[in-house]
């Protein structure tokens, strides 16, 4: 099942992150075709199929007229990889793809930032400098921002289950270079939501430390990483209406002067 969500994520990055409307129907109906499959194969075998897993894919059916196809891609994804974490063991080797997938989108981005600005697989993106295989640089600083906790948490699982240091360290340096990529795309949503993620995880390390009550800790925390994420998307899109403002009441203002200008 990681399989078929990693080839379809490779997809939708080198896609430009599926943002046209082929795109993401071509992914929407591969997912239609995995949930399809999927559950025609376990009917064929005779093994159980998770009711709860049925019933969200019933509904996701259901409200996609009215989602769009769009939103359905990622919905879609995300129940995909709740079964496949459910039913599947192997869910380290997502992260541990995850993670070289991340280190690539970064490496491509510290390539624009020194080598060829705004350089995407022979297209040239005037928006963006650093924007990795996406188009905004905002939507791969936050691609960055949720891959980088995973180089970390596989370097905890490398040091304490497997007892391994050097493995550590190379998941750690690499969360160190998509970091390095994320601080050169210039996104300033993206880099205090990545700041904020630090200091969520590390107060999450010391009261694992030192309260019992973790689950409780756990919740406010991916509650606070919910609320920095909701703020930051509303301070940029307010920011960019701002500007939008600005510019108009310039040219309103320019326009008279223009026109006198053509007169005379």
């Amino acid at each position: 099942m990681f399989v078929y969500f990693s080839v379809l994520l490779t997809f939708a990055l080198l896609s430009f992150g599926a943002v046209l409307p082929h795109s993401w129907t071509a992914l929407f109906i591969a997912w239609v075709a995995g949930f399809a499959g999927l559950i025609l194969i376990r009917a064929i075998r005779g093994s159980s199929v998770d009711l709860r897993f049925l019933v969200l894919v019933v509904i996701l059916m259901a409200l996609s007229p009215v989602l769009g196809l769009r939103y359905a891609v990622g919905l879609s994804a995300a129940i995909w990889a709740w079964h496949a974490s459910t039913t599947n063991s192997a869910i380290l080797r997502l992260f541990r793809f995850l993670l070289v997938l991340g280190v690539a989108e970064a490496l491509l981005g510290l390539y624009q930032h020194f080598a060829a600005p705004g350089w995407i697989f022979g297209y040239q993106n005037v928006g963006s400098p650093v924007s990795g295989t996406l188009i905004n640089r905002n939507h791969f600083a936050g691609l960055l921002e949720m891959l980088i906790p995973i180089s970390f948490g596989l370097a905890y699982a490398a040091s304490g289950r497997e007892n391994d240091p050097g493995k550590a360290y190379v998941f750690v340096l690499a969360g160190a270079c998509m970091a390095v990529a994320l601080a050169f795309s210039l996104s300033r949503m993206g880099l205090i939501s990545f700041v904020t993620t630090m200091v969520l995880m590390g107060i999450l390390i010391r009261l694992r430390n030192r309260d019992k009550k973790f689950g409780t800790a756990l919740g406010l925390a991916l509650f606070g990483l919910f609320l920095s994420e909701l703020c930051g998307s509303g301070l940029t899109r307010s920011s960019k209406g701002l500007k939008r403002t600005r510019a108009t009441s310039l040219l309103k203002k320019r326009v008279p002067a223009f026109s006198e200008t053509r007169c005379a």
